[in-house]
């Protein structure tokens, strides 16, 4: 066992290994990224409500993630290209339970090119958001409110892409 697969397991948090394997040698790390990220996606389970925090994004006080997602299906940061609007992969809560059947067999996180704009990481996340116009989603503020009077109660899921994953 890893150092991050114990701590993981000591605070109750689903541990995903991203293998080396599935590495596909892409020069591009936004690239890299979303692949890593899809990975997790297909290995959540749909029954939890699901946070993808981005490897250089730290909590910094406890947060209740489902109140403050309110009524939404989905909250995150938006990024913008042109005309198109995506989650910023980096911070994501996803409420699986309430989201269509099969989404995270299809939803993506690769970048790509949307109406003639380069999007980053997460790009293709529009697609979705173009297809199931009935997602709540709640854009939320570029510095997210810590609320330190709300326990952090929530199903964690952490992807590992750590160079001491792939030795495990």
């Amino acid at each position: 066992q890893t150092q991050i697969e114990r701590m993981c397991q000591d605070l109750g948090i689903t541990h995903i290994l991203y293998p080396p394997e599935e590495h596909k040698g892409a020069a591009d790390p936004s690239i890299s990224n979303g692949e890593c990220v899809d990975y997790g996606l297909r290995h959540l389970d749909p029954q939890r409500t699901a946070l993808l925090l981005d490897s250089d994004v730290f909590m910094l006080a406890p947060v209740d993630l489902r109140s403050n997602m309110g009524p939404c299906d989905i909250a995150g940061n938006k990024q913008t290209r042109g005309p198109t609007d995506y989650l910023w992969v980096g911070f994501i809560i996803m409420d699986l339970p309430r989201l269509p059947p099969g989404v995270l067999d299809e939803i993506s996180t690769l970048p790509g090119t949307i109406r003639g704009h380069n999007v980053d990481t997460g790009g293709l996340t529009a697609l979705y958001l173009q297809k199931y116009l009935g997602t709540d989603v709640c854009w939320l503020p570029g510095c997210f409110p810590a609320r330190a009077d709300h326990p952090f109660f929530l199903d964690l899921y952490l992807m590992d892409n750590s160079p001491e994953a792939g030795r495990a």
